[in-house]
């Protein structure tokens, strides 16, 4: 924090103190090393000209690949099939309340315990879902995590289990984790530069 102040005291270019930071000189030789590394870096992005794309190499982007509206359209559904079953608990509080025998925090945990479960899920998922090799497959887990959610979906609500109907938010949250994945990724392998 300290050699961030510092940092940012030098890029506002304004003559800057210690004092004035409320620092002593022991943070000096950190704040200069920062800001000398800053500096070189700053330096180095100047000289380095931006890459350009010309015409020809436009022309010679890869063919348009077979059976990419297919795929677009089986990540596409199960977007929106993940994002259908999110919130399904939320909207109808008092009836899960009674369903589950639960309390008004524990319906909210349904909802939190899919977003929880996507933030570890998400780093394997991106990888999946970047490589070519495996982003079919990726797009085939949303499909099965989803099914696996509803089914545990429709299973807590006709037993009134609670602890199926966090499982099911364990399940949507995995697949929400690749879904998250796909909107970049899915454009990136298989639609042209002109169509993304």
């Amino acid at each position: 924090l300290v050699c961030l102040l510092c940092v940012l005291a030098n890029a506002a270019a304004r003559p800057c103190t210690l004092r004035e930071l409320g620092l002593g000189k022991r943070h000096l030789k950190h704040c200069t090393t920062w800001i000398h590394q800053l500096r070189q870096l700053q330096a180095a992005m100047r000289e380095e000209a931006p890459a350009v794309e010309t015409a020809e190499e436009e022309d010679a982007a890869p063919p348009t690949k077979r059976g990419r509206h297919r795929v677009l359209a089986c990540a596409t559904l199960a977007s929106i099939i993940n994002a259908f079953m999110f919130m399904n608990f939320s909207p109808v509080v008092a009836l899960s309340r009674r369903r589950f025998r639960v309390s008004e925090g524990q319906v909210s945990w349904l909802y939190s315990a899919a977003l929880l479960a996507t933030l570890p899920c998400f780093f394997a998922g991106a990888t999946r879902m970047s490589n070519a090799d495996t982003q079919r497959g990726a797009v085939l887990a949303i499909h099965v995590l989803n099914a696996v959610a509803a089914l545990l979906r429709l299973a807590a609500v006709a037993r009134a289990s609670y602890a199926a109907a966090v499982a099911s938010s364990l399940a949507l949250g995995a697949g929400t984790s690749l879904v998250v994945a796909s909107y970049a990724a899915v454009p990136l392998l298989w639609l042209p530069q002109q169509e993304r």
